[in-house]
């Protein structure tokens, strides 16, 4: 399955409010916080279902905290924000 991105946002300022990644379909048995607004949905059998990024959080400190749970696809997330900005030059 391919993650699905969903991203909230204030229709009214147009700032982004959150942004939700569907790793996999399933109910989601618990959330954890990985970090002040990062979170990580689990099904009851300890499989990622979503992660939910609410604003600033620490890269260093979500991806500590879920690597207990391997699931390949959260890394590759973390990887898209793991990334160094890239100067454009016109």
């Amino acid at each position: 399955m391919a993650i699905k991105m969903t991203v909230e946002r204030d229709a009214r300022t147009d700032e982004f409010l959150s942004v939700y990644f569907q790793i996999r379909e399933g109910e989601v048995g618990r959330t954890l916080e990985l970090d002040k607004n990062c979170l990580l949905d689990l099904s009851d059998t300890n499989q990622a279902i979503g992660l939910e990024i609410l604003g600033p959080f620490s890269l260093r400190k979500a991806r500590e905290a879920a690597s207990m749970y391997f699931c390949p696809e959260l890394e590759s997330i973390f990887a898209v924000f793991g990334h160094e900005p890239q100067l454009v030059q016109a």
